[in-house]
């Protein structure tokens, strides 16, 4: 929801869908038993495991959730008792029935606050014009997310500028641990792009194409069936998470009611609501939290298990994958598959988004310095070698530069492999049907990148063993050509990998260029200036000498290697 013309958009329904996209007719599905019951498949798994490892890794953030803004996947989740919750409305009492609570405090204001200009009646077609406008220098009001949709005909009427009254901000806190269905992505953007596919083709049953129902409508529908699901309500994304819940008279307090001022009573021009939503909510860009929404991993449902067809409807556009390509027949039979998870008790047998968090460390910062331009052969080799070891048992003799034995390259590659899934794997022996069909996508993820890392570390071990042979100083400088050739594939080899994992965390500003890091101290490393002034430092002057902070506490009054260059500043 954003001010004004978009809120007036958001609640009438009036959101632009181009003429020429067309639904695409649907895929045969298998199954086994009932010829119309649509069944996951490991293969679809496998197919589209790299989608799945970013649909894990990315629930429940805001960020990685904007990378990746159509969702496939329903999650159960619960939301904890004693969790508060904020609604922005035009009025002091409680709802009644099913209403929006927001995550943060600014979501909800969005919906209460009067200020600056007044909205108008104008057609939201001129939305853009509008915005251009010289003097529209503060924030639009907000409506509330009602938004007295009955009048939503009456848009670009010609009528006069209106103001609905100031709003409330309420504070609701939940009493017992709401059970709430959880759908991925950017689910509550209303757009055409593929971001509301789960809710209107697989929940909903109708496509909405012009978004003639607006979400009170969807709402009044969802909530009844859900409740018989054994869900409180469910939770979606915007420029915010919000949570609808379908029953305002239990499971959750009201607090209390702020009341705002309105547009003559504050003293500030607005400039900065925008800004300042946009910050409150970008402090879930790497998770809204586990003590706000606890995810059950072990029961997601996700189309993307099922061998339907889920490729773009947009020639431009090739990598907005969506439901809506399916049909909504097809679409239509992920629903019992939704409702079977809803009525099978709560699991939370594997944290699999920890098992991608544990992939993501390991190789995010790692792979983003390796397929860097900038990065030299030598630091290129480096990575490799230390991404390797710890997978590779060295063979006799160990002071051979000699290229691993087939065998012993797949052993090292099967290590790498399982030692990320290993927190997993434990649990085997309770893993659902879905944890299998997440085991196996995220399998392939790991087996992707060990593939590429061990095969050119590899390949490099190969080219610089002709350099160390003891041969002419001629064959030593054909050998290191041969190793620059090595290292140039391993280098395009690894830009090719990055793209294939297209990890939303790449798409971040870092906060040191490539080839540095942020540094404090971490002892007994770190110089005087890295605790009082930390900074980004590149990776020859992080070393051995870089103790100065730490120096002279060490028992006995001397620090490390005193006498062999401590005090050189790094």
């Amino acid at each position: 929801m954003l001010f004004s013309f978009i809120v007036n958009a958001v609640l009438a329904g009036c959101t632009w869908r181009p003429e020429h996209v067309k639904s695409a007719g649907t895929s045969t599905s298998t199954s086994t038993g009932n010829s119309d019951r649509l069944q996951p498949t490991l293969e679809s798994s496998r197919s589209r495991a790299h989608p799945i490892f970013r649909a894990i890794n990315n629930a429940g953030r805001q960020w990685g959730s904007a990378m990746n803004h159509n969702g496939f996947g329903f999650f159960p989740a619960i939301i904890p008792a004693g969790t508060v919750l904020y609604h922005g409305t035009r009025s002091k009492e409680a709802p009644k029935t099913f209403e929006w609570l927001a995550f943060e405090i600014e979501h909800a204001e969005a919906f209460a606050l009067d200020v600056d200009f007044p909205v108008t009646n104008h057609g939201i077609e001129n939305a853009d014009e509008r915005l251009s406008m010289k003097h529209a220098h503060g924030a639009q009001k907000i409506l509330d997310r009602r938004g007295h949709e009955a009048d939503a005909g009456k848009l670009g009427d010609g009528g006069p500028p209106r103001r609905l009254p100031p709003g409330y901000i309420q504070s609701h806190q939940a009493t017992k641990d709401l059970h709430v269905l959880y759908l991925d992505g950017m689910s509550a953007a209303k757009t055409d792009l593929g971001t509301m596919d789960a809710e209107l083709y697989v929940l909903y049953g109708k496509p909405n194409k012009n978004f003639e129902d607006g979400e009170f409508t969807r709402a009044r529908a969802l909530c009844p069936m859900l409740a018989k699901w054994g869900f409180d309500g469910y939770v979606r994304m915007e420029i915010g998470f919000e949570y609808v819940h379908c029953d305002f008279s239990k499971d959750v307090d009201w607090i209390s009611s702020v009341a705002l001022y309105n547009h003559k009573g504050v003293v500030s021009d607005s400039s900065m609501v925008f800004f300042q939503w946009a910050r409150a909510v970008a402090e879930n860009y790497d998770g809204v939290g586990a003590d706000r929404l606890r995810i059950d991993y072990s029961s997601m449902v996700s189309g993307l298990f099922y061998p339907i067809n889920i490729t773009t409807m947009d020639p431009d556009r090739p990598d907005l994958m969506r439901l809506a390509t399916a049909g909504m027949d097809e679409c239509q039979k992920l629903k019992p598959e939704v409702e079977l998870m809803a009525r099978q008790p709560r699991r939370f047998t594997v944290n699999w988004q920890a098992v991608t968090d544990t992939i993501v460390r390991r190789f995010s910062n790692r792979l983003a310095l390796m397929a860097s331009e900038g990065i030299s052969e030598a630091y290129l080799i480096d990575e490799f070698e230390t991404a390797s070891r710890t997978y590779v048992i060295a063979p006799e003799p160990k002071d051979s530069k000699a290229p691993l034995a087939p065998g012993l390259l797949q052993e090292a590659i099967s290590r790498c492999i399982e030692q990320p899934l290993l927190p997993a794997t434990f649990k085997k022996s309770q893993w659902s049907r879905e944890d299998t069909l997440i085991a196996a996508a995220l399998e392939v993820v790991i087996k992707d990148i060990c593939s590429v890392i061990l095969q050119s570390y590899n390949a490099l071990r190969a080219a610089t063993e002709k350099d160390v042979s003891g041969e002419s100083s001629e064959r030593a400088d054909a050998s290191a050509t041969h190793v620059r050739k090595a290292a140039k594939r391993a280098h395009q080899d690894i830009k090719d990998l990055v793209a294939t994992l297209n990890w939303s965390q790449w798409k971040q500003v870092p906060r040191c260029p490539s080839g540095e890091m942020m540094f404090t101290i971490m002892w007994p490393l770190g110089n005087t200036e890295d605790y009082f002034n930390p900074a980004c430092q590149p990776i020859e002057k992080i070393n051995m000498y870089r103790q100065t902070y730490f120096r002279d506490t060490f028992p006995g009054g001397h620090g490390p290697r005193r006498g062999h260059g401590s005090e050189i500043e790094a």
